[in-house]
């Protein structure tokens, strides 16, 4: 549900329809829904997501060691 602050002239947040609001560069702007690609993710894409997938899960399992 998209949110109007500042009246039927003012900037929106979230989805309404088949369009975006965003605040962008001290700007409201409205994008266009991204749309999902047909293209599958290539061999490099692949490697990084499993990187980033062991990273994070390491983390997650001596997250009571850390405190932020």
């Amino acid at each position: 549900m998209g949110l109007i602050k500042q009246g039927i002239l003012g900037g929106f947040r979230k989805k309404t329809g088949t369009v975006v609001g965003a605040y962008w560069r001290k700007l409201d702007v409205i994008r266009a829904l991204p749309r999902n690609s047909g293209k599958g993710a290539t061999q490099l894409q692949i490697n990084q997501q499993l990187k980033f997938g062991l990273v994070t899960s390491f983390l997650s399992n001596i997250s009571g060691l850390i405190d932020v």
